[in-house]
């Protein structure tokens, strides 16, 4: 049986053996984050608790990242927990994405409430 090594193994478009491709494939790890090699990088966390709103209102709500994107958010979203009622319709909108801070609009239903907590998950550069 023959065997390949894998320094025998050469992409010359790219000037690079096997093990630096293996290499450059490599996802770094944070806490609650991911960088994969092109630079994208996924994040998530809990979310804490924001004040009440009014029964059937909409409230544009501020969450900052504990850590802010090298550039930017290009994607975010969160399962928020009402601390009363279930009926609460969540996250309506995006209102504006930075690389530090999200802000979203937040619809609640017939009885007034705060948001006790949530999860949410952020795609950037």
């Amino acid at each position: 049986m023959s065997q390949i090594r894998s320094t025998q193994i050469f992409d010359q478009a790219k000037n690079s053996s096997l093990d630096a491709i293996l290499t450059a494939l490599t996802i770094g790890e944070g806490v609650n984050s991911l960088t994969f090699p092109d630079g994208t990088i996924l994040r998530w966390g809990a979310i804490g608790s924001f004040a009440s709103i009014g029964a059937n209102t909409i409230a544009t709500e501020t969450f900052a990242f504990p850590t802010a994107f090298p550039v930017q958010c290009d994607f975010f979203h969160a399962l928020l927990t009402p601390a009363t009622s279930t009926d609460f319709y969540g996250i309506t909108s995006l209102v504006n994405k930075a690389k530090n801070q999200v802000q979203f609009t937040v619809k609640n239903g017939a009885t007034a409430q705060a948001i006790t907590s949530g999860v949410w998950i952020a795609v950037g550069r």
